[in-house]
């Protein structure tokens, strides 16, 4: 199973093991495969995460409306997303929890992992000259 674990958890070695390390040549940084095991109270997991990205896209649809027509979270990128929603989200009244939700949920539907006419190299997204 797949987890994203608290960034001080992640680096408690009696509880994260690193089965491997590259370097990105792209940005010089660090990413490490790792495992571990953990413990949780029963009934505090989802079987599915489509109710939350449910909650987050209408969350989305709700409260980035208010003010202006929300862009297609196809229309950026995944590394995009975070300046911009930290720009708007001041804006609205979301906690930080449901916050957080809605930005992951923008970033896992960004150009980058949605098939979309508002991914890069689509003739939707590419700037055409006016021709005589």
């Amino acid at each position: 199973m797949d987890a994203i674990i608290e960034k001080e958890l992640s680096r408690d070695e009696s509880v994260v093991t690193v089965k491997e390390s590259k370097e990105d040549p792209m940005t010089g940084l660090e990413w490490q495969k790792v495992s571990g095991q953990f413990w949780v109270e029963d009934g505090l997991l989802m079987n599915s995460l489509e109710p939350a990205w449910d909650i987050a896209s209408q969350t989305y649809d709700d409260n980035c409306s208010v003010c202006h027509r929300q862009p297609n979270p196809a229309s950026h990128d995944a590394n995009q997303w975070p300046g911009l929603w930290s720009g708007m989200v001041g804006f609205t009244n979301l906690d930080d929890d449901t916050g957080g939700l809605v930005l992951k949920y923008l970033q896992l539907n960004s150009s980058d992992f949605a098939s979309s006419k508002h991914a890069p190299g689509s003739p939707e997204n590419t700037i055409q000259m006016a021709r005589p």
